[in-house]
């Protein structure tokens, strides 16, 4: 029983140790990657709103209500300009107009452009992307 196979046994046990630990990382690896992916996709959360701005003919600027707000510093301004059917081109010229003035509040805004109703409107919120 103790034949010329037992004298390399250990080798064959160590390798065989190294493949099975290289296997069970693999596998562990590639749920981590999967996790990842899916937690990836997931969009933020979105932040609490405070007040909302919609922009109508004869309101305050953007600037001007931002200034009524006093939410301090740290509240997130996001844009949000829909459009209709052939309307993109007017949604996007006016979330650019707000845009400016949020800029000049002193508010760099997250702006979106989305198919809607053709409504354009700021929401003033803390949820901070840099924060």
């Amino acid at each position: 029983m103790t034949g010329s196979g037992s004298r390399c046994g250990w080798p064959v046990l160590l390798a065989d140790l190294a493949l099975i630990l290289f296997v069970a990382t693999a596998v562990q690896a590639s749920h981590s990657a999967e996790k990842a992916a899916k937690a990836s996709h997931q969009p933020a959360a979105p932040g609490v709103p405070q007040a909302f701005y919609a922009a109508e003919p004869g309101g305050p600027s953007l600037s001007d209500w931002i200034a009524l707000q006093g939410q301090g510093d740290e509240a997130q301004v996001t844009i949000l300009s829909t459009y209709r059917p052939g309307g993109a081109d007017a949604a996007l010229q006016k979330a650019e107009s707000l845009a400016r003035e949020a800029e000049a509040a002193g508010r760099p805004p997250r702006v979106l452009v989305e198919p809607g109703d053709g409504s354009a409107r700021a929401i003033l919120a803390y949820d901070d992307p840099k924060r």
